[in-house]
This record gives C-alpha cells, sequence and structure tokens, in this order.
C-alpha cells in the first residue's frame, strides 16, 4: 500500500486554454485544477491581494483639546536667535517657529546687520511670543494648586511644559510657565480649553521700547522689516520713536528704506509711504487698516 503524503493546498490564477480559472492547486495530488467564471476568479485575487486599510493615528489631546505642536518642535525652543524665533511665531500663527520661517528670518537680519550694523534696534520688544500664561480658577482649585494636590493640569503641563511658578490667591489666579517661547494666543486658548480653567490669558510685557517688526503677511519673496529706536520715558511706553525700514530679497540682497520718526506728545504723525499695516501689529490683534496721520 502506498504512504500517504501531506499535501499543500493552495489557490492560483491560471490562464489555461485562453480561460482564466481559479485553480485549487494540491501538491502532488496530480489533481486538474478546478474551473471558475473569470470575472469571479479575478474577484478572489483582489480580495486576497486587498490590504487592510492604514488606521489613521489619533491626535494627540487632553480631553477634548488637541495638542498643538509636536515634541520634536517644542523641544526646538527657544531658539538661538530670539528675535527670530519671536517674528516667525507671529508671522506664521503657529505654536512655534517653523524651521523654514526661523531659518529664513535669521538669514534676514544677519544680511541688515552685516551692511548696517546699527540698524536702528538693538532687538524685538517681547510684545509677541510668551513663555507664560496666567489661569483664574476656583478658590478651592487655587488651594489645591498651593498644597500641590492638584493634578487636573497635568496633562497640559507634561506636553507644553509648563510649571507652576507662584499663585495669587486673593485674585484666584495662578501661573503658569515654560521654557519655550510660544505663540500666545495659541498657548492661552490651549489651556482656556481646560473646563476647570475660568480665564488664561497670556503673560507679556507692557510699554514700549525698541523693536524689530516684520511687515509682511506671509513668508517668501521680499521681506520688509521695520527696525524701532524709542527713547523718553522707556519703558514705560516711550516718548520719541525712530523707524527705519529694509527690503531684504530671498538671495539676502538688502535695500533700505526712507527713515521717519514719530513723537507722541505731539499726537499726530506721517508715516513713510513704505509702512504697511502689517508693520505696526504687535500682538494678535488686527493691523489697523491704514497708517496712523
Amino acid at each position: 500500500m502506498r504512504a500517504s503524503k501531506t499535501q499543500a493546498v493552495h489557490l492560483q490564477i491560471l490562464t489555461w486554454k485562453n480561460v482564466t480559472v481559479l485553480a485549487l492547486v494540491l501538491g502532488c495530488s496530480g489533481a486538474k485544477p478546478a474551473m471558475v467564471p473569470k470575472a469571479q476568479a479575478e474577484k478572489t485575487l483582489h480580495e486576497l491581494k486587498k490590504k487592510p486599510p492604514i488606521a489613521q493615528k489619533e491626535p494627540a489631546k487632553c480631553g477634548a483639546h488637541i495638542l498643538k505642536g509636536s515634541k520634536t518642535s517644542i523641544s526646538k525652543s527657544p531658539r538661538a536667535n530670539e528675535d527670530a524665533e519671536r517674528l516667525a511665531v507671529r508671522l506664521t500663527g503657529e505654536l512655534t517657529a517653523p524651521d523654514k520661517a526661523y531659518d529664513r528670518i535669521v538669514a534676514d537680519l544677519g544680511a541688515i546687520r552685516a551692511v548696517y550694523p546699527e540698524p536702528g534696534a538693538r532687538g524685538t520688544f517681547p510684545y509677541f511670543a510668551t513663555n507664560g500664561v496666567i489661569l483664574g480658577l476656583a478658590p478651592e482649585t487655587v488651594k489645591e494648586v498651593e498644597a500641590g494636590t492638584y493634578k487636573g493640569l497635568d496633562c497640559l503641563n507634561d506636553w507644553y511644559g509648563g510649571k507652576v511658578r507662584s499663585t495669587m490667591g486673593s485674585l484666584d489666579m495662578i501661573f503658569i510657565v515654560f521654557d519655550a517661547l510660544y505663540h500666545p494666543k495659541v498657548i492661552a486658548d490651549a489651556y482656556a480649553s481646560h473646563p476647570e480653567v475660568r480665564l488664561a490669558d497670556a503673560n507679556r510685557m507692557g510699554g514700549g521700547g525698541d523693536d524689530i517688526s516684520l511687515c509682511n503677511a506671509t513668508l517668501g519673496g521680499t521681506h520688509r522689516y521695520m527696525f524701532t529706536r524709542a527713547w523718553g520715558d522707556c519703558p514705560s511706553g516711550c516718548i520719541n520713536f525712530e523707524f527705519k525700514g529694509y527690503d531684504v530679497t530671498p538671495a539676502g540682497q538688502v535695500t533700505p528704506l526712507e527713515t521717519w520718526q514719530r513723537n507722541t506728545s505731539t499726537g499726530e504723525y506721517e508715516a513713510a509711504d513704505w509702512v504697511t499695516p502689517g508693520c505696526f501689529k504687535k500682538r494678535w490683534s488686527a493691523p489697523p487698516e491704514k497708517n496712523p496721520k
């Protein structure tokens, strides 16, 4: 008696005498393939080859809040050039300065200072980009924060790197600080999304002083910068301002623009023709529709 063998079973699509068939092949059996209609055979092959759909990765969340930025982008802040970082955050509206915007602005500022070592401002005034938020909480919640027992902000703080710096129990407020520089509205909105936060606002400096503005609405092409030198009662608000403008091409060619001045004690001034509303945008509010006169 012939010993039986274990037979391998598999499916194949074959063309036999110009007929497409689905063959159930039995190893060593010598059996003829079983015929099925061509359409059914092709459908079966398609099902066999079809890959399962790739599951979409769920965005990271704290409760209902979709976390902004990424651990990689957050870890890059603060950057070496704080002026460029602040301007990039303001221009793009993102949580942190994107690499492309930051690198371009670093190159622009370097090109300006290479030709004009004293361009008219020592640096950006910290109107924009923040490393802290002020939160309003219920009185009992503030007491828990002071006691070190409150865990409600742990998820947000873990992602954004927040630490409680101090509390102000008389106003039911706490102060959260970060190592990174963030877009003030984006980070304030992130904490405002927490159901136990009654108020959230970016911590920022008031008054006035030297400043640099990037007047463009978007990244790319020729960038226009306004360097503001301020003096007289600074940083309380400053009285005198001198504005110098520079256009910088992507290749780093710098063109100086007309210098103009303003004295706030008179209440009137005539801006140079090259000034656009974006040159005056300091926080996240909309810029004026036209230049003040």
